[in-house]
C-alpha cells in the first residue's frame, strides 16, 4: 500500500513537471524576441523606482548605523569583560599570595613549636646528666667514707658495732 502511494505520487510529479516544462520551455528565438520587445515605461514607474532606490539607501544607512552601534556595544562588552577578567586575576593573585604566606607561617610555627618543645626537654636531660654526675661523685665520696669507717672499725670497737648493725661490715 505504501509503495503504491509513493509510486502514484512520483508519477504525478513526473507528469506535472513534464507538462509545466512544455509550457515554460521557449525556443531560443522566442526568448530573443521577448528580450528585444519594447516595454511601456511610465513616469509613475520611474517614480516608484526612484522611491525604492531612496528606501533602499535609507535601509542601507540604517543597517550600517545599527551595525556600527552593535560594534560599539560589542567593543564595550569586550572591554568590560577584559576589566572583569583582570580584576579576577588580581583577586586570585592576592588569594594565592595569602595562601603562600599562610603556608610559610605554618612552617615557621612548626619549627618554633619544635624548638620550644625541645628546650625544656634539653634542660631536663642536662639536669639529669648533672644529677647523675653528682651521684657518681657522691657515690665515690660515700665509698671513701665507708672505707674510712671500716679502717676506723679495725681499731675502734664502737664503730665496728655500728657498722655491723647497719650491715656495712
Amino acid at each position: 500500500m505504501r509503495y503504491t502511494n509513493k509510486l502514484i505520487i512520483s508519477l504525478f510529479i513526473l507528469f506535472t513537471s513534464s507538462i509545466l516544462g512544455q509550457n515554460n520551455s521557449l525556443s531560443r528565438e522566442e526568448e530573443d524576441k521577448r528580450a528585444n520587445t519594447p516595454v511601456p515605461f511610465t513616469l509613475g514607474d520611474r517614480d516608484r523606482i526612484l522611491k525604492m532606490e531612496f528606501e533602499i539607501t535609507e535601509l542601507r544607512e540604517e543597517m550600517l548605523l545599527r551595525f556600527e552601534n552593535q560594534q560599539q556595544q560589542l567593543q564595550a562588552m569586550e572591554k568590560n569583560n577584559q576589566e572583569r577578567l583582570e580584576a579576577l586575576e588580581k583577586k586570585y593573585d592576592l588569594m594565592f599570595s595569602i595562601l603562600y604566606g599562610l603556608i610559610i607561617a605554618m612552617f615557621g610555627y612548626i619549627i618554633w613549636d619544635r624548638r620550644s618543645f625541645l628546650k625544656p626537654l634539653e634542660k631536663i636531660v642536662q639536669k639529669l646528666m648533672y644529677d647523675t654526675e653528682n651521684i657518681k661523685t657522691n657515690q665515690e665520696k660515700f665509698d671513701n667514707l665507708i672505707n674510712a669507717l671500716k679502717e676506723l672499725a679495725k681499731t675502734d670497737e664502737n664503730v665496728k658495732k655500728v657498722l655491723q648493725q647497719f650491715h656495712l661490715l
